[in-house]
């Protein structure tokens, strides 16, 4: 069977509903087997995108603001509580939400912060879909200078291969140093490319 891999934006992923007709696409095709999501978007001229939202968060934390991390937390936690009721599923995301405002209040950094958005984007795609999350740290690896390791399509193959379909957050991986590492704004789109090397895709839709 031919691999098609799917890439989803920001837009895509803005709220439960346009999640609920992205994994309509996504069903529609049997060979679209891998997907690789974007944090939540725009919903409406003048919204805030989730990553925006999470870099204010950790430069607040990193600040010491406690009343500017909060506004900007709150934001996305009543973001994330929302999809989580639009999608009809309970798929634990306060828990997950509780996870990284201590993380990042305890110096987790604005790396692994702004990752938070595509990696809980994912967790929700992998429940509507019903298909395995596979985290992005598991295969995509950076140099110390910051550029892409090559070594990522060979790992990526070998983890991919245990899944016959899964779900992956785009815009990160793992640094040499072991922690999350983020690409530059719009590098989600550089995770399916990776993607679809990894698993030899006969089609990249982005």
């Amino acid at each position: 069977m031919a691999i098609k891999v799917c890439k989803f934006g920001g837009t895509s992923m803005a709220d439960g509903n346009v999640i609920l007709s992205a994994a309509k696409i996504v069903r529609a095709d049997s060979e679209r087997r891998y997907v690789v999501v974007s944090a939540p978007g725009k919903r409406f001229s003048g919204d805030i995108k989730i990553t925006d939202l999470l870099y204010r968060s950790a430069e607040a934390a990193a600040n010491g603001d406690k009343a500017a991390f909060d506004e900007a937390f709150g934001k996305i936690r009543t973001r994330f509580m929302n999809i989580e009721t639009e999608v009809g599923k309970n798929l634990g995301i306060k828990v997950a939400l509780d996870e990284v405002e201590e993380k990042v209040l305890n110096g987790a950094g604005a790396d692994y912060c702004a990752s938070r958005g595509e990696y809980l984007a994912a967790k929700i795609m992998s429940a509507v879909l019903d298909v395995p999350f596979v985290d992005a740290t598991e295969f995509i690896r950076f140099k110390e200078d910051g550029t892409l390791d090559e070594v990522t399509f060979e790992i990526g193959a070998k983890v991919l291969s245990k899944y016959e379909r899964a779900v992956v957050p785009g815009f990160y991986g793992l640094g040499a140093d072991g922690n999350v590492k983020t690409f530059s704004r719009g590098g989600g789109d550089i995770s399916g490319s990776i993607v679809a090397r990894s698993v030899m895709a006969s089609l990249y839709e982005n």
